[in-house]
């Protein structure tokens, strides 16, 4: 298999990065109009879930770890406009865009291709702290949080 690219390709409004180790959807991406409801996929019993902010700011929907939603900030937003997309520049704006992207050897992964496990605050509280993982390449970092 070739290499993927680690740059996102767009349809649409929606930005899609590839997974280098299976070819798969590492993640995507899209600018959404905060005045519409987002839609978060099926929930526990199948039935879609949406949710409205109504608010006047551009949101982002990202489909990575599971489906997280924020508001975009101008350069974010301006970034979601473009045609494609660098994980590391989006990830330096805000780092948990650009989690599925390895910063050690630069590739994306799929949530699948990840070696993950969560992390919780070692005080005895038992508060989840997020999600680390190894990416194929033996490399280790923060996930989510």
């Amino acid at each position: 298999m070739t290499r993927a690219s680690r740059m996102s390709r767009k349809t649409g409004d929606l930005h899609t990065f590839t997974c280098t180790q299976c070819g798969q959807d590492a993640a995507t991406i899209e600018l959404l109009d905060a005045s519409l409801p987002i839609d978060f996929g099926p929930g526990p019993t199948d039935e879609v879930m949406t949710i409205s902010l109504n608010g006047p700011e551009p949101r982002w929907r990202l489909d990575w770890l599971g489906v997280a939603s924020g508001e975009a900030t101008p350069d974010i937003a301006s970034l979601l406009e473009g045609t494609e997309i660098d994980p590391l520049v989006l990830a330096a704006h805000d780092w948990q865009l650009g989690a599925f992207c390895c910063r050690r050897c630069t590739q994306n992964y799929c949530s699948t291709c990840w070696r993950k496990w969560p992390v919780f605050d070692s005080d005895g509280s038992g508060w989840f702290e997020g999600t680390r993982g190894i990416c194929p390449g033996g490399h280790e970092q923060a996930l989510e949080d």
